[in-house]
């Protein structure tokens, strides 16, 4: 992606890692120890869990990216993303399907995500499945798999994923570019930016 959109990662001395998983904490804390900047992307994952013995369903991806600002990027007790979350993160959980969202959580999470795409911490919608799907790339999505209903699709993709991603990639490398302005392209133009005004601060 990021050589169809322009950006030369070596040039910039830009790594794009994979934490396989979730534990974002340690790379947070040893480019945060090493003055490294960086930028992150999660999925926003909805999980079931249990509370006074009844059933919830919770966003955990914003329960996830909170954790990481609180312990590693709050400024202190009084910080206003902070106490923003905690009057408002029980609204996070809701009873019910996991697929559907109440309006105060997704007002919830929305509020959320805006807060934090200024430190660099980006959430899909769902998935990068749902993200690719719902994305400009739908048609040719479509065509690959043969799949024109969006649900459907999403679920093909999610089967062996890492190999139909670069299967899919492997023959369609040249229609990557159309996500130049989509949310999905978003920390890549992030860090582009933050290390090209660092270097332009260093060579005054």
């Amino acid at each position: 992606m990021a050589s169809k959109l322009g950006i030369d990662l070596d040039r910039l001395n830009i790594n794009i890692l994979s934490v396989d998983g979730v534990g974002f904490k340690p790379y947070i804390k040893i480019c945060k120890a090493l003055e490294i900047a960086f930028v992150m992307r999660t999925d926003e994952d909805v999980f079931p869990k249990e509370k006074k013995k009844q059933a919830y369903n919770y966003f955990a991806g914003i329960s996830r990216v909170m954790g990481i600002y609180n312990e590693l990027l709050s400024t202190g007790k009084t910080d206003s993303i902070t106490e923003f979350w905690k009057r408002n993160k029980e609204k996070n959980e809701w009873i019910g399907k996991e697929d559907e969202w109440p309006q105060e959580a997704v007002d919830l999470n929305n509020n959320i995500r805006n807060k934090l795409d200024d430190y660099g911490i980006f959430l899909s919608r769902i998935d990068l499945e749902d993200d690719l799907v719902n994305s400009k790339l739908i048609n040719s999505l479509s065509t690959y798999y043969d799949e024109v209903d969006s649900e459907k699709l999403i679920k093909i993709m999610q089967k062996r994923k890492a190999e139909n991603m670069l299967e899919y990639i492997e023959d369609n490398m040249d229609e990557i570019s159309i996500l130049k302005d989509d949310d999905i392209a978003t920390p890549l133009h992030n860090i582009k930016k933050i290390v090209e005004e660092i270097v332009r601060l260093n060579d005054k």
